[in-house]
């Protein structure tokens, strides 16, 4: 069996005055948030961002779960400051 080596081309670009990103391949495009993907894969740019454009309950369970996932990663009680606010 040879080796062989992928060289895939991504392109990660932040949609301006949303906490989205557009990521490209060479298979077409998705909407991620932060290092989760939230979106299918669509053939154009245009229609991944049609995607954030769409307020439906898909999209805003994909961005809680997203969420959920990302707060299982880091200690929120360290950015908790004040008392009343400790976990």
């Amino acid at each position: 069996m040879e080796n062989q080596t992928t060289n895939l081309i991504i392109e990660r670009e932040e949609i301006e005055k949303t906490p989205f990103l557009l990521v490209t391949h060479e298979d077409g495009s998705f909407i991620a948030l932060g290092n989760y993907r939230i979106s299918e894969n669509y053939e154009t740019k245009a229609e991944a961002l049609n995607y954030i454009n769409t307020i439906n309950w898909d999209n805003l369970f994909n961005v809680m779960v997203s969420l959920v996932q990302y707060l299982k990663t880091v200690d929120v009680s360290a950015h908790i400051e004040t008392e009343k606010f400790k976990i």
